[in-house]
């Protein structure tokens, strides 16, 4: 008899404490589980570097005349060509008669000259040729000839441009622009190698008149 009390109460210890045990484990593993509000909280993007571009700062252009590479109002931005200026030539009676010479033995009927020209330019000499003459001013060359003149090469540019006397065209060779015409019956090619821009060949030629 005593013994059957002593193995039921045993028994009612034994329930107790895993009871007990059951409680605390349980009481722990909900403890861990619990997490405070600040522990779900998104990390906070990292602030902009100086070296970072901000949102709508790349890529921009700063308007027309503020910072960037802008010309400044009266800088470098190029200016209006300045007016042509010629002065007047003069040729000695010598100098008419051998260009009439040449003339006739090349077949032209009608030569031109012109009456203004460059700062300091005159007529340096006259070059006889095959089928046409060559009046050599010292910043500038007039051929004239009874047939028509033609590049010596293929043509790198042309451009025809319209003149007070007519209608020119510029034809460029291995980077020489020459300007050619037709006055009349003769055929005409002006072209410089000094400093003689083609705006003051394009007035030079308007100049052109009938030699008397």
């Amino acid at each position: 008899m005593t013994n059957r009390l002593t193995n039921k109460m045993v028994r009612r210890a034994a329930l107790a404490a895993a009871a007990l045990l059951t409680a605390g484990t349980l009481l722990a593993a909900c403890q861990k589980s619990e997490k405070k509000p600040e522990d779900n909280a998104q990390t906070a993007p990292a602030p902009a570097t100086g070296g970072e571009q901000q949102p709508g700062s790349a890529g921009q252009t700063p308007p027309a005349g503020q910072g960037g590479t802008g010309t400044a109002p009266g800088g470098t931005a190029a200016q209006p060509n300045e007016p042509v200026k010629l002065t007047p030539l003069s040729y000695l009676e010598e100098e008419k008669k051998f260009i009439r010479e040449t003339a006739n033995k090349l077949g032209v009927k009608t030569v031109y000259l012109p009456q203004q020209g460059a700062p300091d330019d005159r007529l340096s000499q006259v070059q006889g040729m095959e089928k046409a003459f060559a009046l050599v001013f010292l910043k500038m060359q007039i051929v004239e000839s009874a047939q028509e003149i033609k590049p010596a090469d293929k043509p790198e540019s042309e451009r025809e441009v319209k003149l007070n006397i007519g209608t020119g065209k510029w034809v460029t060779v291995a980077g020489q622009p020459t300007l050619y015409l037709k006055l009349g019956d003769t055929y005409l090619a002006l072209s410089s190698a000094k400093s003689v821009s083609p705006q003051e060949i394009e007035a030079i030629a308007e100049t052109l008149a009938p030699m008397k």
